[in-house]
């Protein structure tokens, strides 16, 4: 299973922060993935989030005006979560 097919299938089963689930992977509840294949895992989320951003903005002039500041509180987020991805349990080098 993908680091994504992962996600959705506990996001199907209880809410789940995307901070609480790179914890929980870190700590290896979900098996071993490499460091790549997490970072690739966000870089698919922040890639859909930055999407689905875009799309609101061009539904709703309300959320247009919020549209720059929704993306870069999303790239800060991604970021920060990038940095700490580090080798653990549920984490190795390749």
């Amino acid at each position: 299973m993908s680091v994504m097919e992962v996600y959705i299938d506990v996001s199907m089963e209880e809410p789940l922060s995307l901070e609480d689930f790179l914890a929980r992977l870190q700590a290896g509840e979900f098996g071993v993935f490499t460091r790549q294949e997490v970072l690739h895992f966000l870089a698919d989320v922040e890639m859909h989030m930055l999407e689905n951003i875009e799309l609101k903005a061009d539904e709703s002039p309300v959320w247009a005006n919020e549209a720059v500041r929704a993306a870069e509180d999303t790239r800060q987020l991604i970021a920060r979560l990038r940095a700490q991805i580090k080798p653990g349990p549920g984490i190795v080098e390749e």
